[in-house]
């Protein structure tokens, strides 16, 4: 079997407050992305997660693997960055999903040279068919050419008011800095489809936005617990379940051929 190799998506999530869900999202959908049925002669995708965060990213915790990026080459020459280093740099998961992380310390981001993370975002797309970047909420210097970068780039957020009010202006800000002329996709984590508890609907929602929204995903806080403490993805040990259903039909969407060539042509 061959790889396409014009298939190259990057997809990039972040957080409108803190305890958005982002790291579990990426895991999910970069699952999701291996699972995609290939077209015929070509091979599953190859995908690789990304954590942006040198400081406080969780990723390789999530996935209870270790953390292979050395944090002194990312302070160092972004042309030491090559194919072969990045591939030195990747940790394998046994659900077939690659990571690139560094292990978290403090100030982990103060001293990391941008063009070092831009050189090992540019090789790791060269070695894999999808990036899923976890672009940590504080902003960084390379926050901005990560999010241009990216073919999706999305912002989730939970159904309270507050961290719907912080989505709003945290995308209008973001927008006018990196995406004119292509909107980013907003995500609601852990939302209440039936309940007769819920005070902010998803018509709500959409207002307090001012936009539609990409997807929901359905409060399932067992299924992403158990996965993280399994330190695997929910959609291999519960696909059934409402979470990973909703991660899977979201990675749909970010993943569609025509959308994605719609956006970076407006941009």
């Amino acid at each position: 079997m061959s790889r396409n190799p014009t298939r190259k998506t990057c997809i990039a999530l972040m957080g409108a407050a803190g305890g958005a869900g982002v790291t579990g999202a990426v895991i999910e959908t970069g699952y999701a992305a291996m699972k995609v049925k290939p077209a015929a002669g070509n091979a599953a995708p190859r995908v690789c997660l990304m954590d942006l965060d040198f400081e406080n990213g969780a990723l390789a915790s999530y996935l209870d693997i270790a953390a292979g990026i050395d944090t002194g080459v990312m302070a160092g020459d972004p042309a030491r960055i090559d194919g072969a280093l990045t591939s030195a740099f990747v940790t394998k998961h046994d659900s077939g999903l690659r990571l690139l992380a560094a292990p978290g310390r403090l100030g982990g981001n103060d001293g990391v040279n941008p063009n070092c993370v831009l050189a090992l975002m540019d090789a790791a797309a060269t070695l894999y068919d999808v990036l899923v970047l976890d672009v940590p909420r504080l902003w960084q210097p390379w926050t901005q050419a990560a999010l241009m970068a990216s073919d999706r780039a999305v912002m989730m957020t939970d159904m309270s008011i507050p961290a719907l009010h912080s989505a709003r202006e945290r995308m209008a800000q973001i927008e006018a800095i990196t995406q004119p002329g292509r909107p980013m996709d907003i995500v609601i984590n852990k939302h209440e489809r039936r309940s007769f508890r819920a005070t902010v609907t998803a018509t709500d929602a959409q207002q307090a936005l001012g936009r539609p929204v990409t997807a929901f995903v359905a409060v399932d806080p067992a299924t992403p617990r158990n996965a993280m403490n399994c330190g695997q993805p929910a959609g291999s040990l519960q696909a059934d379940s409402r979470y990973a259903k909703d991660m899977a039909a979201l990675m749909k969407v970010l993943m569609s051929p025509a959308d994605n060539a719609a956006r970076k042509a407006a941009g």
